[in-house]
């Protein structure tokens, strides 16, 4: 069986597990329930393979930050106040 799942709502952590919850298509609430060391050694995978997956997100986000970050800076090269008067 395979499942999408578009967005989480709810995760958490409660004596050695980890559930995570969300909506299926049928807009009914499932729970899906992890061991958490399991979870934790399936981590760098995990990891790996989403970003590997959003590679092309992950650099637009970043050309977006470098971009805000120049604009920014360039806003701190302006005089601040008025300008004097001629």
């Amino acid at each position: 069986m395979e499942i999408y799942i578009d967005r989480t709502h709810t995760i958490s952590g409660y004596h050695g597990d980890v559930t995570i919850e969300f909506y299926n298509e049928d807009n009914n609430n499932v729970q899906l329930v992890f061991n958490a060391w399991e979870l934790l050694k399936d981590l760098p995978a995990i990891f790996r393979m989403a970003s590997q997956a959003h590679q092309g997100e992950i650099e637009w986000q970043k050309s977006q930050y470098r971009k805000l970050a120049e604009e920014i800076k360039e806003e701190f090269k302006r005089p601040v106040g008025r300008p004097p008067k001629e």
